[in-house]
């Protein structure tokens, strides 16, 4: 309730308001009542009743509501359905109104990656024998995003964005942005880099990826990038290993026996000569692969090294890994030598790889 003291002749003015609700699983009732007095002249009475039901099962709505005010009753039903807030969705609404006229109403709207459609009509009664012509509309938006010298195909944008664009190796690979129950934000594809768009301005906000079908041997890298963006700006994320092979192979002591849970490094550079001979088998070295000549270091483009753990059978498998010359480094035993032929791609098997202790 509240009163109003009004100064001068005007008169006070008391409000008072009832309102009440109630909820189901998927059903909640609001109601409410409310009274003005403003001196002179009748009460001004204001009521609503609403009812929202949410399909079960289903990613739709319905919503009815009735009100009174001043005397006129207007009354509402419209069925909605949502799309889960990610692109590649459907989103529909129908809905009747009565008050003094009825009127009508259909919109439909999807929304892409790279563009929205949308679409509306309406028409009205205005008594049982005239009906106005329905009148319709049609939208489309669509936008260009520029980056850090990357453009991009995106919907409409307006406020801060971020390019995700693939490196070269993984340029025909799909990597999803900021996956939900019903697909991604955005999506590096076919149709070119991904283009993650509401980013708020000035607080830190995240970027998943993902990768469901990535080849063998190659690697996106991180999983999530936290960015901080300006006011309208735009920032590039250039994902994904430039390495093209998933090397794997087996680490034992010179008598056989397995280096479990071991823990090293593969770093890019050093002599095939000191650990492998293409003649004959080294101590170091057991089930030769074929012999490789002339083959450059690793990308310097690449990282310059990647962690290896070994097993309890003393298996290691490292991904993302460019074709050339490695040294294999664990604490306390002697470096072994790994080379990647050029051009290969997917799965490389070194096999079994022997080393011995280092000496002091």
């Amino acid at each position: 309730m509240r009163y109003q003291v009004a100064r001068g002749d005007a008169p006070d003015v008391v409000d008072a308001g009832l309102s009440l609700n109630y909820s189901l699983r998927n059903m909640s009732i609001d109601a409410s009542v409310s009274v003005r007095d403003s001196g002179p002249g009748p009460n001004e009475l204001r009521g609503m009743v609403r009812a929202y039901w949410r399909l079960p099962g289903r990613r739709g709505a319905v919503r009815a509501s009735s009100r009174v005010a001043a005397g006129n009753v207007t009354n509402t039903l419209r069925y909605s359905t949502t799309g889960g807030g990610q692109p590649r969705n459907v989103v529909a609404s129908v809905g009747v109104q009565q008050s003094s006229s009825a009127s009508a109403d259909a919109a439909v709207a999807y929304t892409h990656e790279r563009f929205v459609v949308a679409a509306g009509t309406a028409t009205s009664l205005r008594d049982v024998a005239t009906v106005t012509a329905p009148r319709g509309d049609v939208e489309v938006g669509t936008a260009i995003a520029f980056a850090g010298g990357t453009v991009a195909w995106s919907r409409p944008i307006s406020g801060s964005f971020a390019i995700v664009e693939r490196n070269a190796a993984i340029a025909d690979q799909l990597v999803g942005v900021n996956p939900g129950r019903s697909g991604y934000a955005a999506r590096a594809d076919d149709y070119g880099p991904g283009v993650v768009i509401g980013l708020e301005p000035y607080r830190v906000g995240s970027v998943g990826l993902e990768s469901p079908d990535l080849a063998v041997g190659r690697s996106l890298g991180a999983s999530r990038y936290n960015l901080l963006p300006s006011f309208k700006s735009g920032t590039l994320l250039s994902v994904g290993e430039p390495g093209t092979v998933f090397l794997r192979g087996t680490l034992q002591q010179t008598d056989g026996t397995p280096l479990a849970f071991a823990a090293g490094e593969l770093v890019v550079g050093g002599t095939v000569e000191t650990a492998f001979d293409c003649a004959s088998e080294s101590v170091f070295w057991t089930d030769r692969i074929d012999c490789l000549s002339e083959l450059p270091p690793a990308t310097a483009a690449a990282p310059r090294s990647w962690m290896v753990m070994t097993n309890g059978a003393g298996r290691f498998a490292v991904t993302g890994v460019a074709p050339g010359r490695y040294q294999l480094r664990l604490p306390g035993m002697r470096p072994v030598a790994v080379t990647i032929p050029n051009g290969h791609a997917g799965v490389f098997t070194v096999g079994n790889v022997r080393t011995q202790r280092a000496a002091p």
